[in-house]
């Protein structure tokens, strides 16, 4: 055998290459991106913006330009033009000039976790993040002045009441009143009236808006929607702000409804129940203050004609507070709103998330504990699933019995891969076995795991709370950091390898969950779910640590589950022997000479082939 055609490489295999070192090279080569890519999105990505945004207000202070102001700022320049609510839930204030309900907190809920400071929904325009609501009339005669944003409002009572009047007359001799009356939760109800003394007719128009200036921060995931959200006559529409700054406006179905900005776990939304006039509605995006983009959602009422001496009057609902079911449900019933609890976001799988999510919700309230709450739903929706993954779990313990004799045939038949896959037939066939049956129920299994999943996300009850040990906030990533040692070493860790323990214990479940089931056949596809763990660890660790526990949890119960089902079975477990090769290890088998027996060798995926040292010929005699 010549040197150029040992397929080992050179003289003393020094230059030896396994038949997987390529695959292993492009594995490792898509981990470091996967953790790259992850970085840049959730670290760099956020920063740099963050950066961006602070450099431009530096840039406008030196210029001499405008800039926005804190919000207490803001309020306290506008103090002496206010008038107040407060109840249990919120605590707010509106400006007499242009009549804006601007300054709204929700009482029961904190900026962060160790925080005295309340959650602050609504903003006066020229602070950082304005948000507010406004009502008001239009009118398409140039000769009629309605109130607007500069206008200047009287109000009957100044003080701190849940009830306030006020009112403006134009040129005209037109008086508007406004009623803002606050329930005992977190909806306002708005009278409107219109008294004619003008000495002819007038047509005018009622209508509300929630407006928002700049892009708030998102959540940094797919599944959840943030921004315009109406459901009107039984429509429900979605618009994310970078898709409304392209459209610019959004018409909507003219009905009975509501519609709003939505966060992640607040909602602040106009409500126009079938008790009220129908409206049309529509979203819009423009530029507002200090160059910032203006997202509004409004509503116009239908032509109000008002004779000469005459009066109107339009009523009106705005929602401002968090999305919580129970918040929602009672609106929903109370003003006969259709489906308001669409306001917390579903998502398509609704008819299996709304469910998962009352049950949690019971759970949780029926014990007093989310975080046993979270573990009780978990044991509760694996008891009903139970049927599916006991023939899934069966299936691939079957599969692990039948591995060496699989291994044997793969040995005898080699590349003969028709031969192989014939044979194979006949023994599924001859031990009853069906290698998709333990697939199907797996596939009927991922809807419900997307269901809970998006359960836990946008759930407001996992928002700052505790699970046991160093969670404080389950909503909020696991704290620790594999970086410094999980705390043991005196420095912050860097953020690019803030992996927690939640995580850490995550990867191990995983790891041990693919050691209960049927190895690959190919090396290929053993290096790439050896692979998988690893990558979603890195993924993971930004996620709620209350999602990284569920996944955890699920595991622990899976590995359970199949390890009695291999026990009952005779099926070999070996867990934690990852030292030692198992007998039902398939491997893979690479063939030297497929015409000469001597020359077969049969080899795992992770063992290197030793090659027969070379020999000289011998020489005949003479």
């Amino acid at each position: 055998m010549s040197l150029l055609n040992n397929p080992y490489g050179g003289l003393g295999g020094g230059n030896q290459k396994g038949p997987h070192d390529n695959l292993r090279l492009v594995s490792y080569g898509f981990l470091m991106l996967c953790m790259f890519l992850s970085y840049d999105i959730y670290i760099a990505k956020p920063q740099r913006e963050a950066l961006q945004v602070e450099q431009a207000e530096v840039i406008k202070v030196e210029q001499g330009l405008a800039v926005p102001l804190a919000r207490a700022e803001a309020l306290a320049q506008s103090a002496d033009k206010r008038v107040s609510f407060k109840n249990e839930h919120v605590t707010a204030s509106l400006n007499l000039t242009g009549a804006r309900l601007d300054d709204l907190t929700l009482n029961k809920y904190k900026e962060e976790l160790n925080s005295a400071t309340p959650v602050a929904l609504l903003s006066p325009s020229n602070a950082k993040n304005p948000h507010l609501i406004q009502y008001g009339w239009l009118t398409d005669d140039p000769n009629i002045a309605v109130p607007n944003g500069a206008t200047t409002w009287t109000s009957a009572d100044t003080g701190e009441t849940n009830t306030q009047t006020l009112s403006w007359t134009s040129p005209q001799n037109i008086t508007f009143e406004q009623k803002y009356e606050l329930d005992e939760k977190t909806v306002f109800k708005v009278t409107q009236k219109v008294i004619n003394n003008s000495g002819q007719a007038v047509t005018l128009y009622p209508f509300g808006r929630v407006a928002r200036e700049g892009m708030p921060e998102l959540s940094k995931n797919a599944i959840l929607h943030e921004g315009m959200i109406a459901y009107i006559d039984g429509n429900l529409t979605q618009d994310d702000y970078k898709k409304l700054d392209k459209k610019r406006t959004l018409a909507l179905d003219k009905g009975h409804g509501w519609l709003g900005i939505t966060d992640k776990y607040w909602l602040v939304s106009l409500l126009n129940p079938e008790t009220e006039g129908s409206s049309e509605y529509r979203f819009t995006s423009a530029r507002g203050q200090f160059d910032r983009p203006l997202y509004q959602a409004d509503a116009r009422g239908n032509a109000m004609t008002i004779d000469a001496g005459g009066q109107t009057s339009s009523i009106h609902h705005a929602f401002a507070g968090p999305k919580e079911i129970e918040l929602l449900s009672h609106y929903e019933d109370t003003l006969e709103l259709p489906h308001f609890d669409l306001a917390i976001d579903f998502g398509k799988f609704y008819f299996l998330t709304r469910p998962f999510f009352s049950l949690l919700h019971f759970v949780s309230n029926s014990i007093g504990s989310f975080a046993l709450g979270l573990l009780i739903t978990a044991l509760i929706i694996r008891a009903f699933t139970f049927p599916l993954a006991n023939k899934s779990y069966r299936s691939f313990a079957m599969l692990r019995k039948l591995a060496p004799e699989m291994k044997a045939m793969k040995e005898k038949y080699g590349e003969d891969r028709a031969r192989m896959q014939q044979e194979l037939f006949k023994f599924y066939k001859k031990e009853k076995v069906n290698p998709a049956a333990g697939c199907f129920p797996l596939l009927l299994q991922i809807p419900i795991f997307f269901a809970l999943y998006k359960v836990l996300f946008i759930t407001i009850e996992m928002r700052h709370q505790p699970f046991f040990g160093w969670i404080k906030d389950m909503s909020a990533p696991d704290p620790t950091s594999i970086g410094n040692l999980f705390g043991l070493l005196p420095f912050d860790s860097p953020e690019f390898i803030a992996i927690g323990v939640w995580p850490c214990l995550y990867c191990l479940t995983m790891l041990l969950l693919q050691r209960l089931q049927p190895p690959p056949t190919e090396g290929s596809q053993r290096t790439i779910m050896m692979m998988l763990p690893f990558v979603f660890t890195v993924v993971l660790a930004g996620f709620p640590a209350g999602l990284v526990i569920y996944w955890c949890w699920s595991n622990l119960l899976s590995i359970l589950q199949q390890s009695i089902i291999m026990k009952s079975m005779g099926v070999e477990i070996h867990l934690f022997k990852f030292g030692k090769k198992s007998k039902d290890d398939i491997g893979d088998v690479v063939i030297v000479d497929a015409t000469d027996d001597s020359n077969m060798t049969h080899v795992d995926a992770t063992e290197v082939v030793k090659p027969k040292p070379l020999t000289p010929p011998k020489r005949k005699k003479k």
